[in-house]
């Protein structure tokens, strides 16, 4: 598989993703609105872990195809992105196994906040004209450079903020639907 069809393939789930997120988050507002339960809303809180699990693995194998398979360099945002992600694969995969999850969506939901945080100035830096350049020690590559950008905006960083949001919305609908 080359570079250009990896692209193509994980831009096609960002958008799946993307879609799924506006379809769930417009959901969760309908619901706290009327006061009345959504099946959308409370099929994602029941297997808020499964969606968890699902789109941090989706990040994880992403990510990793990029720099291990590919040979792409993260920058520094790459990393701490990905450091907010991975943990949420082990997370979910081990509230699976237990039965005792209580406090489990306040990690998940601190993790994806500091991630998305963090994938949201990552973007201003991709697609605003700026000075601001992460690699300013002259070390590591540049925050602002699009190794990829699909469909004029479906770049890395927003493929790993859509994983982060959408691993946020599954874990408020969990807190939510108790």
């Amino acid at each position: 598989m080359n570079t250009e069809l990896y692209s193509t393939f994980l831009a096609s789930l960002v958008v799946l993703a993307q879609i799924w997120f506006v379809l769930v988050l417009v959901s969760l507002m309908v619901q706290k609105i009327t006061k009345k339960k959504d099946s959308l809303v409370g099929f994602v809180a029941d297997n808020y872990l499964w969606v968890t699990l699902a789109f941090s693995v989706a990040g994880l194998i992403g990510s990793l195809g990029y720099s291990e398979v590919f040979g792409y360099v993260p920058c520094k945002l790459c990393w701490w992105q990905r450091i907010s992600l991975y943990p949420v694969v082990l997370l979910s995969a081990i509230g699976l196994y237990k039965k005792d999850q209580k406090f489990l969506p306040d990690y998940i939901i601190a993790l994806m906040v500091i991630g998305s945080l963090i994938g949201v100035f990552h973007l201003y830096l991709q697609f605003t004209p700026n000075s601001l350049d992460c690699a300013t020690t002259g070390q590591g590559v540049s925050c602002s450079k699009n190794w990829v950008r699909i469909w004029g905006y479906i770049t890395i960083p927003m493929m790993c903020l859509t994983a982060h949001l959408n691993t946020l919305l599954a874990a408020v609908c969990k807190k939510m639907n108790k």
